[in-house]
């Protein structure tokens, strides 16, 4: 079994069905028949307001509750600015964009959702001795709805690609996805260039290949690849059309 939550260093269901209109009953074209509507299978909310967060399991996106706080932890709003903020929400939507969740920076409130705070703050803060920390965040083996991962960037700079992918890993591990070798997966710690998910089985790991902790499959032996898109689609399915 995963830890609990994980920990990056500073190195660099299926989804909700969408119903096929029949375009109307048999034999009579004046009465028509309405699919069921789409909704995503997700919500992730990008916060860069910060907040006051306290220790609590099961986690609560709606009440501030996250299972991988210390105590109480108070962060910091985004110090980046607006122009590199937008550039990071288009490049999250942008690397979701294939599967079925919606993705906001607008607080969805009592509604159930995934949190990634995306703050000015050290990562001390929400773990204190940690100091140096990318992100932050519940993991396991399944899928962790309703939940709350951070991001830390304290000194934001101009380069939004970093703080994108930082929040794709911490959103992915709370799906319990696992990070593998392949520098050009969302999953690597490693910076090869452009990032994405990855529709090929990647080796389980961080620097060196090894087995993966997770078995989707749940049949023995324990696979030693992860294929990222792959395990996405099965977690949130495609996006509505």
């Amino acid at each position: 079994m995963r830890a609990h939550w994980i920990l990056i260093l500073a190195v660099a269901l299926a989804g909700a069905g969408c119903g096929d209109d029949d375009g109307g009953a048999d034999g009579d074209a004046s009465v028509g028949i309405d699919a069921p509507a789409c909704s995503p299978a997700a919500t992730l909310y990008l916060n860069r307001s910060g907040g006051t967060y306290t220790a609590g399991d099961p986690n609560d996106a709606t009440t501030n509750t996250s299972s991988v706080v210390n105590g109480s932890a108070t962060l910091t709003a985004w110090a980046g600015g607006d122009p590199l903020w937008n550039e990071v929400v288009t490049c999250v939507q942008g690397k979701l964009a294939a599967y079925g969740v919606a993705v906001t920076d607008v607080d969805p409130g009592a509604l159930r959702h995934t949190e990634i705070v995306i703050s000015g703050s050290d990562s001390d803060a929400v773990n204190p001795g940690s100091s140096g920390i990318q992100w932050i965040a519940p993991g396991g083996c399944s899928r962790i709805d309703n939940t709350i991962g951070f991001v830390f960037a304290p000194t934001p700079g101009s380069v939004f690609g970093v703080h994108c992918d930082n929040a794709l890993q911490a959103f992915a591990s709370t799906a319990g996805l696992e990070m593998v070798t392949n520098c050009e997966d969302i999953l690597s710690s490693q910076q090869c260039g452009e990032k994405a998910f990855r529709d090929t089985d990647s080796p389980c790991g961080f620097n060196t290949p090894a087995t993966c902790t997770c078995d989707p499959d749940q049949t023995p032996p324990a696979p030693t690849t992860q294929n990222s898109h792959q395990r996405m689609l099965a977690l949130y399915g495609p996006p509505c059309p």
